[in-house]
C-alpha cells in the first residue's frame, strides 16, 4: 500500500469530521439577560396620611354702632376689653388627617392635585368681669375653636431625582365656632348671646418637600397658611346707655386664620415607568 495514499486519506477523514462537529449545536447555556428596572417617575395616584401642628386664630374687632345717642360700647369700654386680652384668641393644637392625590410628570416639572382633611377640634373660652371707665363692670366672656379643615390644592413642583420640593394653594373649608355674652349688671335683664357655628370658605397657600424613599413610599413636610374673610355680625340688645326698654344694635367683626405644619407619608399605586428596550442582535 502507498503510505503516501493512506496519509491522504486520514487527512481527508479529519478535515471531514471537523467539518461535521462544526455543523452540530452548542451545548453552552445562553446568556442570562436581565431586565432593566423602570425608571421612577412622580406620576401616579397616591393615598396618605399626616400629623403636626396647628395655630388657630380668632380675634373679635368689634365697634360701636354709628348712633351716638345710643351705643353699645363707649370708646373707653372697648379700650379696656381689648386691654385685657378678651378679643385675641390663639390655641395651638396637634392635629392629624388624611390626605389623596394625583401626579403627573413632564420631565423636571411635576404638576398634580391633592385633596386632604384634618381634624382641628381647636377650643378656647374667657370670662371675667372687666371694669371699663364709662359703664362699670362689664361681664364679658367669648369661646373661639375649629373644628377641622378640608383644602383642595393644585400642586405644582420640581422633581431633583427622588426629591420633590413644591408650592401649593388653593380652596380651604373651615368648620368654625365663635360664642360671645355680654352682661351689664343691673341695667340688661338678660345677657346679649351671640352665637357663630359655620363652615366657611377662604383659601390656602403654603409649600413642602417630598422624598420617595421606596418604590411606592414616600415622606412629606409641609407648611400651609390658611386664609379666611372677616364676618360682620349684628345683634340687638340692651346697653347702660341706653335702657332696658331700647334694643340698639351690637356689632361684631370677626377675624380668623390656622397656620398649620405638618408631615406625612404617602402610598403610590405603580411606582415607575417601564425602561426603554435595548434591541440585541
Amino acid at each position: 500500500m502507498n503510505i503516501n495514499r493512506i496519509a491522504v486519506a486520514l487527512a481527508a477523514t479529519a478535515i471531514a469530521g471537523s467539518a461535521m462537529a462544526a455543523d452540530l449545536p452548542s451545548r453552552k447555556a445562553p446568556p442570562i439577560v436581565v431586565a432593566p428596572a423602570p425608571i421612577f417617575t412622580w406620576t401616579g395616584f397616591y393615598v396618605g396620611a399626616n400629623v403636626g401642628w396647628a395655630g388657630v386664630r380668632a380675634s373679635n374687632d368689634y365697634y360701636t354702632p354709628g348712633d351716638p345717642a345710643a351705643p353699645f360700647f363707649l370708646v373707653p369700654d372697648a379700650i379696656a376689653i381689648s386691654a385685657g386680652g378678651y378679643n385675641s384668641f390663639r390655641q395651638d393644637r396637634v392635629t392629624f388627617g388624611g390626605q389623596i392625590g394625583y401626579n403627573y410628570q413632564m420631565g423636571m416639572l411635576v404638576l398634580g392635585l391633592e385633596a386632604d382633611m384634618n381634624y382641628l377640634g381647636a377650643s378656647r373660652s374667657a370670662f371675667a368681669a372687666v371694669p371699663t371707665p364709662a359703664a362699670g363692670n362689664v361681664f364679658y366672656g367669648t369661646r373661639a375653636g375649629a373644628d377641622w379643615m378640608l383644602t383642595v390644592r393644585p400642586r405644582l413642583g420640581v422633581a431633583v431625582g427622588r426629591f420633590l420640593p413644591y408650592v401649593t394653594g388653593g380652596l380651604a373649608l373651615v368648620k368654625n365656632r365663635y360664642e360671645q355674652s355680654v352682661f351689664f349688671p343691673g341695667v340688661s335683664a338678660s345677657p346679649d348671646l351671640f352665637v357663630d357655628n359655620s363652615t366657611e370658605a377662604g383659601w390656602t397657600l403654603g409649600g413642602g418637600v417630598e422624598w420617595a424613599f421606596a418604590p411606592n413610599w414616600s415622606i412629606k413636610a409641609e407648611y400651609l397658611h390658611v386664609f379666611q374673610p372677616k364676618k360682620t355680625f349684628t345683634t340687638f340688645t340692651t346697653s347702660p346707655y341706653a335702657g332696658d326698654l331700647r334694643l340698639i344694635p351690637y356689632t361684631r367683626r370677626i377675624s380668623r386664620s390656622i397656620d398649620t405644619v405638618r408631615v406625612g407619608v404617602n402610598y403610590k399605586f405603580g411606582w415607575g415607568a417601564p425602561a426603554p428596550v435595548v434591541a440585541r442582535y
